[in-house]
């Protein structure tokens, strides 16, 4: 209530005297008020220097059973309401055995005495005023405070015309405290008056009373004793709006209405519903123009335009276009290799089985895998030739290798980082091993095999035409050389040669091979990117990835505090996040890994689970660190993604974000697809691209979507890093668009330092596609950013042939699968409302929009 007038008699009635000073801290300037709920003192806080409310509680309150108790607790509670339209709530004290608080004051006038004054507030007045009731009430809601005594007479109005929420979990009975009722009764909901607890639907009601009296002038409910109101709500409750203005808003009185329904469950399921049903109902834009943090729920409550009906079919007809534009391009652009006139993988299979045989070498494997994998040391090589000499001869060894291998035991991996059995994964060590590499066209690279224990070798000279035979080399040309290489399986001779190809006379190749007994053990075609001389050349690539994701994590984690500590963060969020990542990498390994009852296994387990959940923490700690400044500075970018994190998977505005990331990441794809495309027709083979594990596809397992976990893994991350790097540069400059010139240079360099084949149309190329990258993040969503980054990674990983038969067919097919799931996903939810998207049901909306204070 306002301040008394100086020197009226109010001013100096009460139990303590103006001048007097409390506590040693405290002097009492006057009295504000007094009434059932106790007096309130204008003080001076001697130590801050600034005016505060001594609000006292009654005698009788404290002397109740639990009153006191009960009282430190809701004061304790109202402290976490932090909010521009709530007056905070400081500390509480105690003089001469009597207990109070300590509030903010507010210079101005409350609502009843407003609305005493002038009768009902202007319309355009009224409406903001009931926004910012909404938006102060439901920020209690959110840290689990009730009102629970919500009436014009604790809505003050400051000297700037701004709501300020008082007494907030304060209230009890004014007429009887042993009753259990809490509030005043003219404002209470009739489940109230009948025992009930306060809960937000009882909130809402007294919200709905306190509007009816904002925008008619007059009180809805006229009973005065609780007899009296019981019955009036017995008849039906207040009369309509309308019979008391009768040019209200059709819209307010709907609102006021559905609040005031006698049943709960008919009223709106929070604050954040009445909010967007006032007129000017946009709490979000509020929350942007006050520079307020806006929390998730208000993000996922915001009002968005799906756009025209045209749009979802638009959309889903150009990724369509760009699929098919991709899977043209692709495999002419040599990313892959050779990939014309290859082997089916059948036939790949069956020849290396047949090698093996023709050997001497009994196949009695109980385990066996096979795949494909990119060798992106020979793209290091090419890239690093003159313009115009980097192509791969078309006669010699691929840079794009088949393998196969087989085992007497179960082919287990032993450092369970990758996800399935790959080619070094478990290592060729154990005795019955046999691997053999070739090529597309199945042109023998590189055999070896360990015998068995107890097997012994037949005396003999070694015959090794069948194994140069199998590799497409003509003796003729084979020049007799030392033996360099050292083979990894036993053996009594070693033999090399060296050759060059007719078409490249350069390019030298060294053949050792080794036999045991008389049996050729050992095979290898030593190509010049291979081994000694590049055996590892994404090595300084790998480390400042791996640099990179410490620090990363090591930034992730002093934010995420930070942003806990301020109360800004989505906890909720980060544990969705987390959980899903956990479950992402989890389901990977139980697709992929080969089980097998045995101690391998339990270890394989717990390490797996280890790695799951440090990327679980990983995203989640990520998620706390970045989302609330994203929130902050893109809120409506973020509405989508809320959504969905609220499992409204047939929302509208989530189908339609998930159709524009579809067709960004097919555009995306297809622009680099292009770009090698032009690359290889100027003599360079383009760039190469692979999972973490080089492989490109491992069949025969009866798993192909075995690395589809991994690719949302990767997606998810490589998301989260374009997000962080763009909201840090969103800091440091302040504005929008020279953070997203900053963000695309930055990303730029992370992914070009280290890379081997550095060239300037590389980093052009690169700058460009982070810059759309970062668009369309600031301009539809981070929905649509993971979305494409899934689609990217997919396209360039699985959509490398079309022919059935070719090695490369089965991701492709499980690539399509996916990428047409998501379009069916985005499509079936964007067309449910073409222009403005379906309202959300009751079960489905925010349970307590808010904004919550930006710390310094």
């Amino acid at each position: 209530m306002p301040p008394s007038e100086p020197g009226s008699s109010s001013s100096f009635a009460g139990e303590f005297a103006p001048g007097e000073v409390l506590i040693g801290r405290y002097r009492v300037v006057a009295l504000l008020g007094e009434g059932g709920m106790g007096q309130v003192y204008l003080a001076d806080d001697l130590v801050l220097g600034q005016p505060v409310a001594l609000k006292f509680l009654p005698r009788n309150i404290a002397e109740t059973e639990g009153g006191l108790e009960r009282f430190r607790s809701e004061v304790r509670l109202a402290r976490e309401v932090s909010h521009p339209n709530v007056a905070r709530v400081h500390d509480i004290g105690e003089v001469d055995g009597r207990h109070f608080l300590t509030m903010e004051f507010v210079d101005g006038e409350d609502l009843s005495s407003l609305v005493r004054r002038i009768g009902r507030v202007p319309r355009e007045k009224a409406a903001e005023i009931g926004q910012q009731i909404c938006a102060g009430l439901a920020e209690a809601h959110r840290v689990g405070v009730l009102h629970r005594d919500l009436k014009p007479a604790n809505v003050m109005l400051d000297g700037e015309g701004r709501v300020r929420l008082t007494d907030f979990g304060l209230a009890v009975a004014a007429d009887d405290t042993s009753s259990g009722l809490a509030g005043t009764p003219q404002y209470m909901a009739p489940e109230l008056l009948e025992g009930a607890r306060a809960s937000e639907a009882s909130e809402v009601y007294a919200l709905g009373l306190v509007l009816y009296e904002l925008f008619t002038g007059k009180r809805a409910l006229r009973g005065e004793s609780l007899a009296e109101l019981s019955r009036e709500h017995a008849a039906g409750g207040p009369d309509p709006a309308s019979r008391v203005l009768a040019d209200l808003d059709p819209t307010v009185e709907h609102v006021i209405a559905r609040c005031l329904e006698r049943d709960p469950a008919d009223r709106p399921a929070s604050i954040g519903e009445v909010a967007r049903a006032l007129p000017g109902g946009d709490p979000l834009e509020a929350a942007i123009r006050a520079g307020e943090t806006p929390a998730p729920e208000l993000v996922a409550a915001a009002r968005r335009d799906v756009g025209p009906a045209w749009l979802p079919w638009s959309l889903a007809l150009v990724a369509v276009a760009l699929v098919a534009t991709f899977a043209w391009i692709w495999p002419k652009s040599r990313f892959q290799g050779h990939t014309t006139g290859v082997e089916p993988r059948d036939v790949l299979v069956k020849n290396a089985r047949d090698l093996l045989a023709s050997l001497g070498h009994e196949e009695r494997a109980v385990d066996g895998a096979a795949g494909v994998v990119l060798d992106r040391g020979a793209f290091a090589w090419a890239n690093a030739k003159p313009q115009n000499t980097a192509r791969f001869p078309a006669e010699g060894p691929a840079p794009v290798r088949f393998w196969y291998r087989s085992a007497d035991s179960p082919l287990v991996s032993w450092a369970q980082f990758w996800v399935g059995r790959l080619l070094e994964d478990p290592p060729h060590v154990e005795p019955g091993m046999a691997r053999v590499v070739t090529d597309l066209r199945g042109r023998l690279l590189e055999l070896s095999v360990l015998p068995r224990v107890g097997e012994v070798p037949k005396d003999g000279e070694p015959d090794f035409a069948p194994v140069l035979a199998a590799a497409g080399l003509d003796d003729a040309t084979l020049v007799d050389a030392q033996p360099q290489l050292v083979p990894d399986a036993p053996f009594d001779r070693r033999v090399a040669w060296t050759t060059t190809l007719p078409s490249a006379p350069d390019v030298e190749l060294r053949v050792e091979a080794a036999a045991l007994g008389g049996r050729v053990q050992w095979f290898d075609v030593h190509r010049p990117w291979d081994r000694s001389t590049a055996r590892h050349p994404y090595a300084s690539m790998d480390q400042t990835g791996n640099a990179l994701t410490l620090f990363v994590l090591l930034v992730a984690v002093v934010f995420a505090r930070r942003n806990l500590a301020s109360g800004r963060a989505d906890r909720s969020g980060a544990w969705r996040v987390g959980t899903a990542m956990f479950a992402v990498v989890v389901a990977g390994w139980v697709m992929v890994a080969h089980h097998v009852v045995g101690a391998s296994s339990v270890y394989a387990l717990f390490v797996r689970i280890a790695s799951a959940l440090f990327y679980g923490v990983f995203a989640a700690a990520f998620y706390l660190a970045v989302e609330p400044s994203f929130r902050r500075h893109f809120p409506r970018r973020l509405v989508s993604w809320v959504r969905l994190l609220q499992g409204r998977f047939a929302d509208p505005l989530v189908g339609r974000d998930v159709l524009a990331g579809v067709a960004s990441g097919m555009g995306l794809a297809t622009a680099f697809a292009a770009f090698s495309y032009v690359m290889h027709a100027n003599g360079a083979p383009g760039f190469g691209w692979a999972p973490s594990s080089g492989a490109i596809s491992e069949f025969g397992l009866g798993r192909p979507g075995a690395e589809i976990p991994t690719l949302l893994r990767d997606a998810a991350v490589t998301t989260m890093t374009v997000v962080l790097i763009l909201v840090l540069a969103r800091v440091a400059l302040r504005r929008t668009w020279p953070a997203v010139l900053a963000a695309s240079v930055v990303t730029t360099v992370l992914m070009s330092v280290g890379f081997p084949a550095l060239t300037p149309a590389y980093v052009a190329v690169t700058l460009l596609l982070s810059t759309l990258w970062i668009l369309l993040l600031v301009r539809v969503g981070f929905l649509s950013v993971a979305v494409a980054g899934v689609v990217y990674l997919t396209a360039q990983s699985r959509l490398a042939s079309m022919d059935p038969s070719h090695p490369l067919s089965e991701p492709m097919w499980l690539g399509l699968a996916m990428i047409a799931a998501l379009l069916v996903w985005g499509l079936v939810g964007a067309v449910r409302s073409p222009v403005t998207g379906s309202a959300p049901s009751p079960q489905h909306v925010d349970r307590a929009p808010a904004t919550r204070r930006t710390r310094a």
